[in-house]
């Protein structure tokens, strides 16, 4: 969760038979220090169909954790994790609350998506193509910068690493051109971190500065959408099957990739892999990489590794001295949204 853009969110109102625990649960989450935004949302949900259901008054049946919890056949198996996770956090706090609820049981979410999504790493072709079409963008009268926009930002996405949300939610003020730093802020987990950035991108970010905020304050954002907000995420995902058709990449639809966020898995195994022919020491590049990309932990990171010597087997005896529990036999493939 938490893919709400700060600029969109409104706070949600709760009514019906939940609104108060609801509204309790909430309030008590973000006094423990959790934005709950995109959360927020959620339970808005939750208050919504409790009062179509007509549940009873401060009680969460059985009955309606069920019907909450039902696979919907449009959920993806993120989507149907946070529902159930969401209906469990909420039933365990207004139980120890004092308020009747049923607890759904606790299911192992890890094992379930174990399986479920490896990402798509483009080939240096595809990108090469892909870049083609991108840089052949022209004006709009509805979107004047789009043929400076959209260049610049899948260049931050594969020359950074970013995350789509982070990449749009970028302030003036945080792209420091000065000291060739973004200052990334609105990103995932609510951690902050800066992210150097090669000298060409660096220029890229100035020029764009220059042609497009002459008059903007440091806290306008970097990439204002034509109406002056943030950038809507089907739009731009509209726009990028067009490129990937136009560049000759096949796109294998909703949950086969290749996605946008195809680009920061990219970004990882080339730097990997650059790094392994360098002979670079692996203990302390993973660290950097992890760092860098603002993951919570290294175990995202490894991940990366296993990836990389799958797709080029001719440096994986160059790993093999690192540390055998690193690459296993058997490859774990769950890799989803980091």
């Amino acid at each position: 969760m938490g893919k709400i853009n700060p600029h969109d969110y409104r706070e949600p109102q709760f009514d019906g038979p939940l609104k108060n625990p609801i509204s309790n649960f909430l309030h008590w989450k973000r006094q423990a220090g959790y934005k709950y935004n995109g959360e927020a949302m959620m339970l808005q949900e939750i208050a919504r169909l409790a009062q179509y259901m007509n549940c009873p008054v401060d009680n969460l049946s059985k009955d309606f954790v069920l019907q909450w919890i039902e696979k919907r056949p449009t959920n993806t198996v993120k989507t149907y994790e946070m529902r159930y996770c969401m209906i469990r956090q909420l039933g365990t706090y207004m139980k120890l609350h004092g308020y009747d609820a049923y607890i759904a049981p606790q299911i192992n979410f890890k094992t379930r998506k174990s399986s479920f999504f490896a990402p798509y790493i483009f080939n240096e072709s595809e990108l090469k193509r892909f870049f083609e079409e991108v840089d052949s963008i022209h004006p709009h009268p509805q979107n004047r910068w789009q043929h400076l926009f959209y260049p610049l930002l899948y260049r931050l996405l594969l020359g950074c690493g970013l995350r789509l949300n982070e990449a749009l939610t970028l302030k003036i003020k945080n792209v420091k051109v000065a000291h060739g730093i973004l200052s990334i802020q609105e990103a995932k987990f609510g951690k902050a971190r800066n992210v150097p950035m090669c000298r060409s991108l660096t220029d890229r970010c100035s020029e764009y500065l220059n042609l497009c905020h002459g008059s903007s304050t440091p806290d306008d954002l970097f990439f204002p959408s034509p109406k002056g907000g943030v950038y809507s995420h089907s739009g731009i995902y509209f726009k990028y099957r067009d490129l990937l058709r136009k560049a000759h990449i096949s796109y294998g639809g909703r949950g086969h990739g290749p996605r946008i966020h195809d680009f920061r898995h990219t970004y990882a195994v080339y730097c990997l892999r650059k790094w392994l022919r360098e002979k670079i020491e692996l203990e302390n590049a993973l660290l950097y990489l992890s760092i860098y990309m603002g993951h919570c932990d290294i175990t995202g990171t490894h991940t990366y590794l296993r990836l990389t010597t799958k797709l080029f087997p001719e440096i994986i005896d160059k790993t093999e001295a690192y540390n055998q529990n690193i690459i296993p036999i058997q490859e774990n493939k769950s890799y989803e949204n980091d």
